[in-house]
């Protein structure tokens, strides 16, 4: 930071100092859109859009622009949360089409996201991490992974925290195998331990 902006003879282009990069509430670029600064990325409240179709027709943006924007920002915002692009996207493009601002569309987002939060979590990836996590303690058991993590995922839908989607899917494997083993038809689960592992029988074939 130079001496100037030090005592406040600040070099303003527009809302932000090219010396410091310090910002001001005034004198924003609104020129590329709306509703966020072109200089500082400030958003604006309530939204100036005029919307024809989804096109605007004062800075030409498009609502499938916009949606990437604050898609963007809000994936930067929470790096350690997998959300699901699609269903994030499509729930802001409801908000903007129904005439709310980028900053509205995003406290409209963070409010339907701490109600139901794996309505926009990747459950994919979700089931993916819970598996790795719990799959050691099948060892031996040849299950189809598809089928445990269809199931993992159902479980996260209806709205179960991951430690408790991981303990029913162990609970449904013992209580029902059939849905999840991937054996020979040589091969029967004979019973499982408490921990969900299971003991291979070979059935011998019948001599005719």
């Amino acid at each position: 930071m130079g001496v100037k902006c030090l005592i406040g003879f600040h070099s303003w282009n527009g809302c932000k100092c090219s010396g410091c990069g310090r910002t001001r509430n005034s004198e924003h670029d609104w020129s590329k859109n709306c509703d966020r600064c072109a200089r500082c990325a400030d958003l604006r409240s309530p939204s100036q859009h005029l919307w024809q179709g989804e096109h605007c027709s004062i800075c030409q943006i498009t609502l499938p622009q916009e949606v990437e924007q604050v898609w963007g920002d809000l994936r930067d915002s929470l790096p350690e949360v997998p959300l699901g692009a699609d269903r994030c996207k499509a729930f802001l493009l409801g908000s903007l089409k129904g005439g709310c601002s980028l900053e509205v569309a995003i406290e409209e987002f963070a409010k339907a996201f701490q109600a139901t939060p794996n309505d926009f979590r990747d459950l994919a990836r979700i089931a993916d991490t819970i598996w790795e996590q719990i799959k050691d303690s099948l060892k031996g058991l040849p299950l189809r992974v598809s089928a445990c993590k269809e199931k993992l995922i159902a479980d996260l839908r209806s709205g179960m925290s991951f430690q408790s989607a991981a303990e029913s899917l162990v609970k449904d494997i013992a209580a029902n195998p059939h849905r999840y083993r991937d054996l020979p038809p040589c091969y029967t689960p004979s019973c499982f331990s408490p921990r969900g592992n299971v003991c291979l029988s070979m059935i011998a074939p019948r001599r005719r």
